[in-house]
């Protein structure tokens, strides 16, 4: 059962996902807050946790490249990984 610290940490992954689209953080500041507000859940049903840690995988390595690379702007190849993870992120987010 969600408890309503559970909707106020589910609120914040979505507003959080809507500042990163918006441009009001970058990808690093995204995939750090979504992983904490993630460990926050008091309920994580692992089936789910499993999907998301994938995802957010993906974001991360995209970052890494990003910051390797000395980029600070997603190419045509790390932006499709990008959008996938983002979108697969919001209707996960969308299911708790």
């Amino acid at each position: 059962m969600r408890t309503e610290y559970d909707d106020r940490q589910i609120k914040r992954m979505k507003d959080q996902v809507i500042n990163y689209k918006n441009g009001a953080i970058g990808l690093g500041d995204l995939v750090e807050d979504l992983i904490f507000l993630r460990d926050a859940l008091d309920v994580c049903p692992s089936e789910w946790d499993h999907k998301f840690t994938e995802k957010l995988t993906d974001l991360e390595s995209v970052n890494a490249y990003l910051i390797e690379k000395n980029e600070h702007k997603l190419d045509q190849v790390t932006q499709p990984i990008v959008n996938g993870a983002i979108q697969k992120i919001e209707y996960l987010i969308s299911e708790l």
